[in-house]
């Protein structure tokens, strides 16, 4: 939308009341928009059927979250997707032929096929401007607003795993729905975190989409990973990695029991080396003795309050063992 408008439906509901008949009266109306002008947008994805076992349909569709997060400033505060509509047994669109088509005088493929190599000004140039009243539409076109190609079903769900949502815009030629969120609020995005490989060797940390690299370099690939960096020879042999470079880390689902075992493990190493061991007790949180200097408690403190309370990132330098966080510094810098 930065050069041509990007239109969508939106949808509405326009209320009014008479006190005559003492009615109050509710139409739902398609508005025109062009709400997501300066937006960043994902585009579909295409995989073989055959090729959609084993999560790979997964990795496609993270991979591109994950570069995203590398690239952050080349991309705009709010991202969305627009997903397929419902089409006949012929592949015309009950929404395009119950509304657009009525103002263009041609089939969705040939509006669709226009489009592509066009662009949308024959839309601004031919499309209503004033809102329309959906009852006035055939069912058939109402039956199909906001909903995904059966064959989408699983990419909405995706979406809606990543944070986006759909609030009643839809493409303008299918019908289908566009979702949409603020990019830092993308689950990959927001949860990845960096990790700096330091050794390529098997490990028992869960499967996770990882990647490398910026632009050109960029890749993605399935691989288990460790907190302290060991990632298994497969998943550096995809990514190209070598000890002392660095990763993203996609995660997703945390599997504390399988972390615990991992601390274990590595605490039976260093009773193995016949190294002394100190343990460091779980602290008490909330922090309720710092929330009381504040005059509050946990029960009424904003979240941000509430979520510093909350925080153990003393144990976390800790655990570091070379690191003195800012606020625990005479000088509040971190050393």
């Amino acid at each position: 939308g930065q050069t041509a408008p990007f239109y969508s439906y939106r949808i509405g509901t326009l209320t009014q009341t008479s006190s005559e008949l003492n009615r109050t009266f509710r139409a739902e109306m398609l508005s025109l928009s062009t709400d997501f002008e300066g937006a960043s947008e994902v585009g579909g994805l295409f995989l073989h059927p055959n090729e959609r076992a084993g999560g790979l349909g997964m990795l496609l569709a993270r991979s591109r979250y994950l570069y995203i997060r590398a690239h952050r400033p080349r991309f705009a505060e709010r991202i969305f997707a627009e997903l397929r509509g419902v089409f006949d047994e012929g592949g015309g669109s009950p929404f395009w032929d119950g509304l657009a088509g009525k103002f263009f005088g041609m089939t969705f493929p040939e509006a669709d096929a226009f489009n592509a190599v066009n662009g949308f000004q024959f839309i601004a140039d031919l499309m209503p401007k004033h809102p329309i009243y959906t009852a006035l539409l055939p069912d058939t076109a109402r039956a199909v607003m906001g909903l995904p190609h059966p064959s989408g079903r699983a990419a909405m769900r995706m979406l809606e795993n990543e944070g986006f949502v759909h609030d009643n815009y839809i493409d303008i030629f299918d019908g289908g729905p566009t979702m949409h969120t603020r990019t830092d609020h993308v689950k990959t995005v927001a949860k990845s975190r960096d990790i700096e490989v330091t050794k390529v060797a098997a490990n028992s940390a869960p499967r996770a989409i990882a990647s490398t690299g910026r632009l050109a370099t960029f890749r993605a690939a399935w691989a288990c990973v460790t907190d302290d960096g060991c990632i298994d020879p497969e998943g550096a042999m995809a990514l190209s990695v070598e000890p002392g470079e660095s990763a993203k880390n996609a995660g997703g689902l945390s599997h504390p029991r399988a972390a615990a075992l991992q601390g274990i493990e590595k605490m039976r190493a260093n009773l193995r080396l016949g190294l002394a061991q100190g343990v460091f007790m779980p602290q008490d949180r909330p922090n309720r003795g710092w929330l009381s200097e504040l005059a509050m408690t946990a029960e009424d403190a904003s979240p941000s309050v509430l979520a510093c309370a909350m925080s153990a990132s003393s144990m976390w330098a800790a655990n570091a063992a070379t690191v003195s966080p800012a606020p625990d510094a005479l000088d509040g810098r971190c050393h």
